[in-house]
């Protein structure tokens, strides 16, 4: 596919806000997918790093990495707002802490390199159950590798994001995530806040919003229903206008990214759906009450 020269973009009169993630269109090489997103006409991406899912990039990037991603980016004229990655499990008690420290460093290295500002990390390992003894001390150890890594990022400049919940990973449901959020210091990592995990899990996607609202950095979204988080915006059961007015009321003012990794698109499909998921998103941006100022 031959990217279209910004030129030939026809911007999105949008809020500025709204990004697309490479994982939307993780079938096509990097190239094709920052295309794609080109074409919506929208300003920013997340960048799918994630082994089996979307390996846009490889979890050790290099100098030449960084710049190769660099260029893209400018070629196609996208920011990049995060690295979304799964460089370890990161609550596993046979993580030799030296590993985890060099997989963040260069990661943090990188995102801060191609001028992201996130760097986004999974809450454990793809499994529900305990990689420890309990429930209890795999928490522990997300929670001490959480900040470790929230410490080196931050000496780069970026901030670091934990996605919770996540319907396949340790923190599967806002239960679980409540325990984490609970234990973790909101200065050293934030939140993304996945609006497909927390429906696919069973969760309130709206009163969980309003509950986590201050700590939410990130927004993804991507439709879902119990137990399927693979759906197209407006075939599963999120009420987006909802959810994006309680964000916005409760005093959110980040950025919200498409996350279309969908099951029930054709390939071909995918640009005229993104399309309009985007659109149907900053009109709820356009229409979401702004927090009251306080008084």
């Amino acid at each position: 596919m031959t990217p279209r020269s910004k030129s030939e973009v026809i911007p999105m009169a949008g809020s500025g806000r709204l990004g697309c993630s490479t994982i939307s269109f993780r079938a096509r090489p990097l190239p094709d997918a920052l295309a794609a997103i080109a074409g919506l006409g929208l300003p920013e991406a997340d960048l799918g790093m994630l082994p089996g899912v979307c390996e846009h990039a490889p979890l050790r990037p290099g100098p030449d990495d960084v710049r190769r991603l660099t260029d893209l980016a400018a070629e196609h004229g996208i920011r990049w707002r995060s690295l979304n990655t799964d460089p370890a499990d990161i609550n596993s008690p046979r993580l030799h802490p030296r590993v985890w420290r060099e997989s963040i460093e260069l990661l943090a290295r990188a995102t801060a390199g191609v001028g992201a500002r996130f760097l986004a990390v999974p809450n454990g390992r793809q499994r529900h159950q305990p990689l420890g003894p309990s429930l209890e001390a795999d928490l522990a150890t997300v929670v001490a590798r959480l900040h470790e890594a929230g410490e080196i990022a931050a000496e780069h400049g970026v901030r670091l994001l934990v996605e919770a919940p996540h319907v396949y990973r340790l923190c599967r449901d806002t239960d679980r995530s409540d325990l984490l959020l609970d234990r973790l210091d909101p200065e050293r990592c934030g939140l993304i806040y996945d609006v497909s995990h927390v429906v696919a899990s069973g969760g309130d996607a709206v009163g969980w919003a309003r509950t986590v609202a201050d700590r939410v950095d990130h927004v993804h979204l991507r439709d879902a229903r119990p137990g399927d988080i693979n759906l197209s915006v407006g075939n599963g059961e999120v009420d987006f206008e909802a959810l994006i007015d309680a964000l916005e009321s409760a005093g959110y003012q980040g950025h919200y990214t498409l996350e279309l990794e969908t099951h029930d698109v054709a390939e071909t499909d995918r640009e005229a759906v993104a399309v309009r998921s985007a659109a149907r998103i900053e009109a709820a941006l356009g229409r979401a009450r702004p927090a009251e100022p306080a008084s």
